[in-house]
């Protein structure tokens, strides 16, 4: 399934122009690409298609009758840290926890760039 972007909200966030009526799930993936140029071979003269840029991958985060709202899919782990703190003539120990980020799309995203279903069975 193919659909547009039709919104770009942030730069890990886009709306696209499928939704719950077109048979958007909450559980699939789309990678988001741009169309350029028909691409030629220079040696046969075939038309080999219309070249195709990745701008990242991503996620349904809603679904709407007739949109959806798609968040990049790639993270990454950052751990942080409370210091300690002297409190009472006793340091209280430093506390590390791990949080996951989410990273923008790995390319601009731009409306009426296409956003395709990837991992539909």
């Amino acid at each position: 399934m193919k659909a547009n972007v039709i919104k770009v909200i942030d730069d890990s966030t886009v709306v696209i122009n499928k939704g719950q009526n077109d048979g958007i799930r909450p559980e699939d993936r789309f990678v988001i690409y741009e169309e350029k140029e028909e691409i030629t071979d220079p040696n046969t003269g075939e038309n080999l298609g219309k070249l195709q840029l990745t701008k990242g991958t991503a996620k349904v985060q809603s679904i709407q009758e007739r949109m959806s709202v798609l968040v990049s899919d790639k993270t990454r782990t950052i751990s942080k840290s409370i210091k300690s703190v002297f409190t009472l003539n006793i340091y209280q120990p430093i506390e590390t926890y791990e949080e996951s980020q989410m990273q923008p799309f790995e390319r601009e995203v731009e409306v009426n760039d296409i956003a395709r279903v990837i991992n539909r069975n």
